[in-house]
């Protein structure tokens, strides 16, 4: 799994570093360390590690091994120091958040080399709550010759509806582009949905009348038509044979 730390990273280990270095930090006696990492996984930095210092002991965690960071500039530190620019707990893409720690195996003889390890909490956040959602109803408001207040009124009618489930919504009304911008809850998303679905219903039922009576009046005009015609024509004929007659 790959997954990329944010450009928090930066800022927060450049904080760490200013700081107290920890007990383990301190207790360690090894050849400094100059590295210049171009960026990638926790594993390739610790194989970088590995290179420069020399022999040592760092053992990377299933968890924590393909966790990305940024390109790394090391210069005159100590391997425990390079190791605690890992730690933190850090933002990635989507809702994931990990959470990367050091520790330093216990040692039972005083001749021992440390031991690290590299430890990975990764973990999902939870699925946002709140939606965004936008509606234009320009040209609602102009075929039923309605005003933002009135679609803002039914809307506010739909949220009492609610109660105070689902917590508050925020709602208003952009009037140069007859858009409705709506923020909250799904459910009251939702809501506010069906209301303007209920508008362009109703706009359409107006239209499919409107329709209909002038397909009514469109038949009664032709009906019209053809019977003056049919009157004309038995008048010409009439007239036909009384000329006829003469």
């Amino acid at each position: 799994m790959n997954r990329c730390l944010s450009t928090l990273f930066v800022l927060l280990t450049g904080a760490a570093l200013v700081g107290s270095p920890p007990a383990w930090a301190q207790s360690e006696s090894a050849p400094l360390i100059n590295l210049k990492f171009p960026g990638g996984t926790i594993a390739e930095y610790v194989a970088a590690l590995r290179e420069t210092a020399g022999e040592t002991n760092i053992v990377v965690m299933p968890e924590a091994q393909d966790i990305q960071i940024p390109p790394i500039e090391l210069n005159s530190v100590v391997l425990a120091s390079a190791l605690e620019l890992l730690q933190g707990e850090f933002q990635l893409q989507g809702r994931t958040l990990v959470k990367v720690e050091i520790d330093e195996v216990s040692r039972y003889e005083e001749a021992e080399r440390p031991i690290y390890r590299v430890l990975a909490e990764v973990r999902r956040g939870r699925p946002s709550e709140t939606q965004v959602r936008v509606w234009n109803v320009s040209g609602l408001l102009k075929a039923l010759d309605m005003k933002s207040e009135d679609v803002l009124t039914a809307v506010e009618t739909a949220m009492n509806m609610l109660g105070g489930d689902y917590g508050p919504a925020q709602i208003s009304f952009h009037e140069p582009t007859g858009l409705v911008i709506a923020r909250g809850h799904p459910e009251r998303m939702r809501a506010v949905g069906q209301v303007i679905a209920q508008l362009a219903e109703g706009l359409e039922r107006q239209r499919e009348e409107a329709r209909r009576e002038t397909e009514e009046d469109l038949r009664r005009h032709a009906e019209g038509l053809e019977h003056t015609l049919h009157s004309q024509s038995l008048e010409m004929e009439e007239l036909r044979i009384r000329h006829q007659a003469l």
